[in-house]
């Protein structure tokens, strides 16, 4: 019963370390994507 309480203790952390990476890389590509467009109509706009 302990194997099986720390075990899933383990996959709450990890779930919890993968959740964060996950919101970190959508700021990232978020960001990313706002910088592209942003490229695209200067270019497009002659600004």
């Amino acid at each position: 019963m302990k194997l099986r309480e720390d075990m899933n203790k383990g996959f709450e952390l990890m779930r919890r370390y993968m959740d964060a990476l996950g919101a970190r890389w959508g700021l990232l590509a978020e960001e990313a994507f706002r910088e592209g467009i942003g490229g695209m109509v200067e270019r497009e706009l002659g600004g």
